[in-house]
Order: C-alpha cells, then sequence, then structure tokens
C-alpha cells in the first residue's frame, strides 16, 4: 500500500475546519487520515494503490485552489469554479443563462479559465443558478427547444415569476408561440425575448 503526506497551513482554526469539512465531501474517508497541528496546520495523509494515491492528491490539490476561490468570494468578488457551480446546482447550468440574469439583476459577471467571474454575493450566484436548472428541468416537455427554456428560465430567475404566469404572458404578447404538436417556442432570439419581457413587466433591477 502507497502512502503520501500533504500538509496546507491557514490563517485560523476556523479555516483550517470549514476546508477539512469541504474536503470530506469529495474524498473518501478510507483513503485519508486528517491530522490538526496547532490549529492552523493540517496534516493530510493519503492512502491506497500508488494509483489512488497519485489521483487523490491530484484531487486533493484542485479541490484547495477551490476552496481559496469560494473562501476569498464571501470577502470580495466571487470567483466560483464552473464544475463546482454545476455541483451546486445540481447539474450543469448554461453559464450564458446565469450571467445574463445576474447583469438583469445589476451585477457583472464573466467567465474566464473555467471560472465564473462577478460581483454578485456567491449565495445570490446559486440561487440563480439553481433556479434556472430547476426550471430547465420543469419545461423539458413543454418547451419546444434550449432557446425557448432559456428565455422562460432566465425570466423565473430574475423575476421570480412562475413559469406559468411567465408563458401566458409571452403568449399573450406574442414572444411565444404554440407549435403544432402544442409545446411552446420562441418568436425571436431568445436573449431578444428577455429585453422584451422585462421592458413589458417593467422590472428594475435591485442593485
Amino acid at each position: 500500500m502507497e502512502k503520501r503526506k500533504i500538509i496546507y497551513s491557514f490563517e485560523d482554526e476556523e479555516e483550517l475546519v470549514k476546508f477539512v469539512d469541504f474536503l470530506l465531501q469529495e474524498i473518501p474517508s478510507c483513503n485519508i487520515s486528517i491530522k490538526i497541528k496547532g490549529g492552523k496546520k493540517v496534516e493530510l495523509i493519503v492512502y491506497g494503490t500508488k494509483w489512488e494515491v497519485r489521483n487523490i492528491c491530484s484531487e486533493i490539490k484542485k479541490l484547495r485552489k477551490e476552496f481559496i476561490m469560494l473562501t476569498k468570494s464571501i470577502k470580495g468578488p466571487t470567483s466560483i469554479p464552473l464544475r463546482r457551480l454545476y455541483k451546486s446546482s445540481g447539474k450543469a447550468v448554461p453559464t450564458e443563462c446565469v450571467i445574463l440574469a445576474l447583469e438583469k439583476i445589476g451585477y457583472r459577471a464573466i467567465v474566464e479559465g473555467g471560472v465564473l467571474r462577478t460581483d454578485a454575493p456567491i449565495d445570490v450566484v446559486l440561487s440563480v443558478s439553481k433556479s434556472i436548472v430547476k426550471a430547465m428541468d420543469e419545461l423539458r416537455l413543454s418547451a419546444e427547444n434550449i432557446s425557448t427554456k432559456k428565455f422562460i428560465s432566465v425570466i423565473h430567475a430574475i423575476t421570480e415569476l412562475s413559469l406559468e404566469e411567465i408563458v401566458s404572458l409571452s403568449l399573450r404578447e406574442g414572444i411565444v408561440v404554440s407549435s403544432d404538436v402544442g409545446k411552446y417556442r420562441l418568436s425571436c432570439e431568445w436573449h431578444d425575448a428577455v429585453e422584451k419581457m422585462l421592458r413589458k413587466i417593467g422590472f428594475a433591477p435591485n442593485s
């Protein structure tokens, strides 16, 4: 059996404990032993086959970088790796939908190198992302295509109108139409549809 030691230092014990909790959500506890030293250092000993140790150590290093970005985001601009965003949301979410929703609420957002960077608080980012994922899942049988799903989901995340309310208003305004098979589809490009709907309801950002 192979084993390898990794040691990390932290500013205080609270940060250390948060990292350990974060780590144990991702790494099998049977492959790692953890020792806290002096309240500011943690010693990780990884056990397993040579292949297991190599892969687990690589994953720990990635998680350490993610943890740093996530904890920094609470103190300043949010930086959240996309894979973390996808996991927190339950599945992959179209990042262009998250960015547009955040911008319409009043924040700035971009994706750089697989990381979403925004001046929105982390809880707002996750709330928007989860709302979009949930809405798109619920629309899988009623929306004819992905563009229609994006439009309705983004409006839902921005305004908190129900999906039924959005569809009803969109039909009335001619933003979506009913297809021959009874599904909804957009009558224009989805970004334009978002703009039209927000103007119609007189939406104003809180930020």
